[in-house]
């Protein structure tokens, strides 16, 4: 089905490389995200099979024959095939010798690859790593501030991008004057961003030591 440009409400993020294009949250941590798919693949191979680089190379001390390649080229696709066989050993004719020409990846390098992953698309789209499941740092003392981080400093700036985009494209259609129909998002009953019963005593009784307020309004607005 086709759609008229006026039928459509286009929610734009700003682009700093081209004012009149979005830019997707996506598109800086793409790299990242094909970085941490391709190592998950990688290492895969690596513990199923017990794979090995393809920087190995063998070398013999006098003329050889196509049928010794063959028969180690069997041996070779024999064990890395065969999980259970992966750790045996590849026996070597007289005068040939293996040698690994490349790094070995070790299981460190693969888990600083994966975390690099998840702090990138954390950055790219405001999200603590917290709510990635990734736990290492989280705290009940801080996993509540990382909320509200995520509140104020995400969602809500995003929630406001979508109703500047109804109120300036949408709205007008639903009303005969401008500014008539206003939407908004209802936080209300969002508890991240809601003031806790600390935070409340704590604020209530400094306005009530500064004079500002009396000891009835603070009951009041306690509802005790």
């Amino acid at each position: 089905m086709a759609y008229l440009p006026e039928e459509m409400l286009w929610f734009r993020r700003f682009n700093p490389m081209q004012s009149l294009a979005g830019f997707s949250s996506m598109t800086p941590a793409r790299a990242a995200v094909d970085m941490g798919s391709e190592a998950l693949g990688f290492n895969r191979r690596f513990y199923v099979n017990s794979s090995l680089p393809s920087d190995v190379v063998v070398t013999f001390e006098s003329a050889f024959d196509r049928a010794e390649i063959d028969q180690l080229m069997d041996q070779w696709d024999a064990r890395l095939s065969d999980p259970d066989r992966a750790s045996k050993p590849i026996f070597l004719g007289s005068g040939m010798d293996m040698k690994r020409l490349g790094a070995h990846q070790s299981p460190a390098e693969f888990l600083t690859a994966l975390r690099w992953s998840v702090e990138e698309v954390s950055r790219a789209f405001g999200v603590p790593k917290v709510f990635l499941s990734e736990f290492e740092d989280a705290t009940l003392a801080n996993v509540r501030t990382m909320e509200q981080f995520l509140w104020r400093n995400t969602i809500i700036p995003e929630l406001k991008m979508l109703e500047d985009g109804i109120n300036h494209r949408l709205a007008p259609h639903f009303s005969e004057f401008p500014g008539e129909l206003h939407a908004r998002f209802n936080l209300s009953d969002v508890e991240a961003i809601q003031e806790s019963q600390s935070e409340r005593a704590a604020r209530l009784s400094t306005l009530v030591g500064a004079g500002i307020m009396s000891v009835e309004e603070a009951r009041r607005e306690l509802d005790v």
